[in-house]
């Protein structure tokens, strides 16, 4: 899974019961940041809901808390206040698992988007990729049709301004465009 540029909220995040009452605790706003920018990690590097640095590198308290930009005591009071709730699941490597991830960000949907977005970047390389010369000779094509129209159009019979006793030659005389003002 890649990296997504977005996480899905629900619209009624504040009638939840665990939400509510963090809501109420003393720091509770600056815990409720912590949950939004845990979910914002969670989506992050594989998308799956688990939040590490790199596949074997998890967060410490101290990496969130720089990240975040929350003092540690908060991110330790947070990612305790989650855990009780049964919000995440912190692993014995301390990997931190966002539980139900897949249920709240319909990680089905997510792999359709993946493979959408995967698809029109293969067209659109295949666009860059068609050789140029289609393009370029309906062009050439297009302007060689309008400067014959436009050489055929300003193109004179040497007879007729002579009265008939030209040898036949014909010259283009200049256009409208052409004539010096």
């Amino acid at each position: 899974m890649g990296n997504i540029g977005w996480i899905k909220l629900s619209t009624r995040i504040f009638d939840d019961e665990k939400i509510q009452l963090i809501e109420k605790m003393p720091e509770g706003q600056a815990i409720l940041l912590a949950w939004i920018k845990l979910l914002v990690l969670g989506a992050q590097g594989n998308g799956d809901g688990t939040v590490r640095l790199s596949e074997t590198i998890p967060y410490t308290d101290e990496m969130l808390a720089v990240i975040w930009r929350l003092p540690v005591a908060i991110v330790r009071l947070a990612l305790q206040t989650f855990a009780g709730f049964g919000m995440i699941e912190l692993h014995p490597d301390q990997t931190i698992e966002i539980v139900h991830w897949g249920v709240y960000q319909k990680v089905e949907d997510l792999e359709r988007i993946r493979a959408l977005g995967r698809e029109r970047a293969r067209r659109h390389r295949e666009r860059k990729t068609l050789p140029e010369s289609n393009v370029t000779s309906a062009t050439l094509r297009l302007d060689k049709t309008r400067l014959e129209g436009n050489v055929t159009s300003n193109v004179t019979d040497k007879r007729k301004n002579r009265g008939g006793g030209g040898h036949g030659q014909l010259e283009a005389s200049p256009s409208s465009e052409e004539l010096p003002e």
